[in-house]
C-alpha cells in the first residue's frame, strides 16, 4: 500500500562521468510514474558542470572535515546563487583526529554547531541538514564519529548529539544580524641586549 513517500535521493556521491545519463534515466522514470515526488541530486563529488542536463528539486551535499574546515565554513552558503535548487546537506560530521580518538569531543560539537548557525542563517537556501553517520557501534571503524554508538546493551549519545539536540529543540524564528569589532593587541616591544 502507499506510504506517502514525498523525496527520493537518486544516487550518493556518484563521481564519474558515467552517472548523469543513469541519473537522468532513474528520475525521468520515476517522475513520468510519480509527478508529485521531490527528487535530490548528491553533488557532493560530482561537479554541477556535469550534471547541467539533469533535472532535480533539491541538491545534496556532504561535508567531512576537521574543526577548523567547519568554523571556517560559517559562510558557505551565503553567496549561494539563490536561483539555483535549494539544499540538503545530508552528511556533516567532523571527522578528524582533532574530533577525538572514536567518540568525538567538544571542540567537534562546537565546530558543527558553528557550520550549523551558518546553515541556520542561510534557511532560504538549507532546507534540510542530517549527521552521518547517525548510529555507531562502539566497535566498529576508528577515526569516524557515530552520533549515537551502541552495542548489544546499551545506547549513549556524544557531545555531538547533545548539540544537534539543542538545535532541534531551540528553532529560531530569526536571525539578528550582529557586527564583531576587535582590536588586536599591538606587538609587544622587543626588549633585551646583545651577549658575546
Amino acid at each position: 500500500a502507499p506510504f506517502g513517500l514525498k523525496l527520493v535521493e537518486i544516487g550518493n556521491e556518484n563521481g564519474t562521468p558515467e552517472f548523469p545519463p543513469r541519473y537522468r534515466y532513474v528520475h525521468d522514470a520515476l517522475k513520468a510514474r510519480h509527478p508529485d515526488l521531490i527528487t535530490i541530486a548528491d553533488l557532493s563529488w560530482i561537479g554541477r558542470d556535469l550534471m547541467r542536463d539533469c533535472r532535480f528539486d533539491i541538491e545534496d551535499n556532504h561535508f567531512y572535515n576537521a574543526p577548523q574546515w567547519f568554523m571556517n565554513a560559517f559562510d558557505h552558503y551565503d553567496r549561494r546563487d539563490r536561483k539555483l535548487p535549494p539544499v540538503y546537506v545530508g552528511e556533516v560530521a567532523v571527522t578528524s583526529g582533532d574530533g577525538g580518538d572514536l567518540k568525538g569531543n567538544l571542540i567537534a560539537a562546537l565546530a558543527e554547531g558553528v557550520f550549523l548557525m551558518g546553515c541556520e542563517r542561510n534557511g532560504d537556501v538549507v532546507k534540510m541538514v542530517s549527521y552521518a553517520p547517525l548510529l555507531a557501534h562502539v566497535d566498529g571503524r576508528s577515526g569516524w564519529h557515530g552520533m549515537i554508538y551502541h552495542d548489544s546493551t546499551r545506547a549513549f549519545g556524544t557531545v555531538s548529539y547533545q548539540l544537534w539536540k539543542l538545535f532541534g529543540h531551540h528553532r529560531p524564528d530569526y536571525a539578528l544580524k550582529t557586527a564583531v569589532e576587535f582590536t588586536p593587541a599591538a606587538e609587544p616591544p622587543i626588549h633585551g641586549r646583545v651577549g658575546v
